[in-house]
């Protein structure tokens, strides 16, 4: 998706936060304010960059969402009993066989044998066990798809449903997988999308 984007937008600057799993995070970067900045997130991702406290003009939601485990009852959201579960898991394993079946599950034939950065992986689902933000005042384009097993479309849909600025669009039958799998169709939306700003 990164490649994808830096040649869709040749002439923008580009400024990629990756919280490196699988390597060091990369030390994250203000981006240039005397520009109009618009961020591309997938996942968890954009609870990082909401949480950011950088003004973006703009945002996009690849499956992402502003809380993940639900806060309280009756909200949609995913039981907290998995994340801790995975938790207890990462505690005690660096190599990457227990993401085989997240894999699988987010749509992607993807093998590694690299070690994981179990530090930054246990911080991540940390924040997906406790997190909740606000959305962003900024206008926000959310893509989801009806197949995601990961980030299921009611918990987006509710969120985004009482946001200030949010446009919802779905491209099905990619999972978890959007950026991966539908880089044509996200910068084709992301176009539409601005075009109407």
């Amino acid at each position: 998706m990164k490649t994808y984007i830096e040649t869709h937008y040749p002439t923008a600057t580009h400024t990629v936060w990756d919280h490196g799993y699988y390597n060091n995070p990369i030390e994250r970067s203000t981006p240039e304010t005397d520009r109009p900045t618009i961020a591309v997130c997938h996942s968890l991702g954009f609870t990082h960059a909401v949480q950011s406290g950088f003004a973006f003009n703009a945002m996009v939601c690849l499956q992402g969402f502003t809380w993940f485990c639900s806060p309280e009852k009756g909200l949609p959201g995913v039981p907290k009993a998995q994340i801790v579960g995975l938790k207890g898991l990462f505690a005690v394993v660096t190599n990457p066989t227990p993401l085989k079946p997240f894999f699988k599950m987010a749509g992607i034939d993807l093998t590694t044998t690299e070690t994981l950065n179990r530090t930054q992986v246990l911080a991540d689902l940390d924040m997906l066990e406790k997190c909740r933000v606000e959305w962003p005042e900024c206008p926000v384009l959310t893509i989801t798809s009806d197949d995601d097993l990961i980030v299921p479309t009611k918990i987006t849909e509710f969120q985004a449903s009482n946001a200030p600025q949010v446009t919802v669009k779905k491209i099905n039958g990619v999972k978890h997988a959007l950026g991966y799998l539908q880089e044509t169709g996200v910068v084709e939306s992301i176009d539409q999308w601005l075009a109407t700003q």
